[in-house]
């Protein structure tokens, strides 16, 4: 299944909405389900495709909603540092005036939050 990764990257950044959230879903279960098989390389462009997915020129709230929810079930796996990095980029969205929409961006936040160590929160 990880052998599956590079099509799904691709995906991500599909011009089609369904594509785009089709691959979070599979990138999130592939993440959750074969966490000790995949490389770090490919753990961070997973996480790094979320944040763009996340990102204020994504138009399509489906996409937007189900990478918050992926999130969530990821974070008890994500290192206390890719934690504080997507926090970190979350953060500047809801603190960006001109961001519409920033409830997406808190409700990420506590999903993030939900799953992640006690050590995780008390850096963030």
């Amino acid at each position: 299944m990880t052998d599956e990764i590079p099509k799904l990257l691709k995906d991500l950044i599909h011009f089609d909405s369904h594509f785009r959230q089709n691959a979070v879903r599979f990138l999130g279960e592939i993440y959750v389900k074969n966490y000790d098989k995949i490389t770090k390389d490919d753990k961070n462009k997973i996480i790094e495709g979320f944040l763009c997915r996340l990102d204020e020129k994504e138009d399509a709230l489906e996409v937007k909603e189900k990478t918050v929810r992926e999130l969530g079930k990821m974070s008890k796996y994500l290192s206390d540092e890719e934690i504080n990095q997507i926090f970190r980029k979350i953060a500047v969205y809801i603190i960006d005036e001109k961001i519409q929409g920033k409830d997406i961006y808190v409700l990420c936040m506590k999903e993030l939050l939900k799953g992640s160590t006690a050590e995780a929160c008390n850096l963030i």
